[in-house]
């Protein structure tokens, strides 16, 4: 089963993603206890292949320049299919025809900022099923599930690390996921608020925006959608992803931060 150009996400990883965190291969009685008291683990079984934020807290914004170079998701590809989606990214789905319903392309509704306002990040909250498990943020049908170490996840908070490949990102790894009740197409855009960055997706650097298609994902069983990968960005701050559905559109905010130790 193809799980991603990584493998399997392992206990004690270290991927081109950025660092896993304390990832383990099944939850048990004891990790699912664990999960519980919120700890940030990113669970996915070896037998996977493999929202609207109600609930919001404020954190101050900043805006941590770490590269004076200019944003270089301006030069990755947007897809302007669902085949070219997953011709970029291919531990996510096999090429299918057609692109997004218009209706997808709903105006972005970032947050705005004033002077001294805090970022309105989005709660995170312990989610687990029988093929995966971490803390989610945002609320909906489609969300991100992120894994990390030192960070504040369930209050918005995203620590980000140096990524090994190298040029000047920083990421955090990324499991995106569709909930079984929602299995229509999926248009996902992630920018920087107050700002012109763009959130770049994959399993490296690699493009934004992108398309999902309404159909079975290469992860994934029991109605379950998986998107594994990691998120780049270029600069700490506050950010934001808009989520859109056929039937929902869901903003979920975060602030990225440095994580301990780099």
């Amino acid at each position: 089963m193809r799980v991603g150009e990584h493998g399997p996400w392992l206990a004690e990883t270290d991927g081109e993603c950025g660092h896993a965190g304390n990832l383990l291969r099944a939850p048990g009685i004891e990790g699912m206890k664990a999960l519980t008291r919120a700890t940030l683990l990113l669970i996915p079984l070896l037998l996977a292949s493999g929202c609207d934020s109600s609930s919001n807290t404020a954190h101050p914004a900043g805006s941590g320049t770490i590269s004076s170079r200019a944003d270089a998701a301006r030069s990755l590809p947007t897809p302007t299919s669902y085949a070219e989606t997953c011709r970029l990214v291919g531990s996510w789905c096999l090429p299918t025809t057609g692109r997004i319903p218009r209706e997808l392309r709903r105006p972005l509704r970032l947050p705005e900022l004033g002077p001294g306002e805090s970022c309105p990040t989005s709660a995170g909250h312990a989610f687990m099923n029988s093929q995966f498990g971490g803390i989610a943020l945002g609320r909906g049908p489609v969300q991100p599930l992120i894994a990390a170490s030192g960070g504040e996840q369930t209050r918005g908070i995203v620590p980000f690390q140096r990524w090994s490949g190298g040029g000047h990102w920083w990421s955090v790894k990324t499991l995106w996921f569709s909930h079984p009740r929602y299995r229509g197409p999926v248009f996902i855009r992630g920018r920087r608020v107050g700002g012109s960055d763009q959130i770049v997706f994959g399993e490296r650097p690699t493009l934004v925006d992108p398309q999902l298609p309404p159909t079975r994902t290469v992860n994934g069983r029991d109605g379950w959608r998986e998107w594994p990968g990691a998120t780049f960005i270029r600069h700490f701050g506050c950010y934001a992803w808009q989520v859109d559905g056929t039937s929902f559109s869901s903003l979920i905010v975060f602030k990225a931060v440095k994580a301990q130790g780099h």
